[in-house]
């Protein structure tokens, strides 16, 4: 079970940056980072147990 906790949380990771990488360039998508971090968010409960 652990280990997919760890996985998720890579998940989210990846996608964060994603986001934050599109907002910079593209500014019709700023919406993403609220999401990214949301993810965040995730992530650290995650990273909790």
């Amino acid at each position: 079970m652990l280990p997919f906790f760890f996985f998720l949380r890579d998940l989210f990771n990846h996608t964060y940056r994603i986001e934050r990488m599109y907002s910079k360039e593209n500014p019709k998508y700023f919406h993403f980072p609220v999401s990214g971090f949301l993810f965040w968010s995730v992530n650290n409960i995650i990273s909790t147990f």
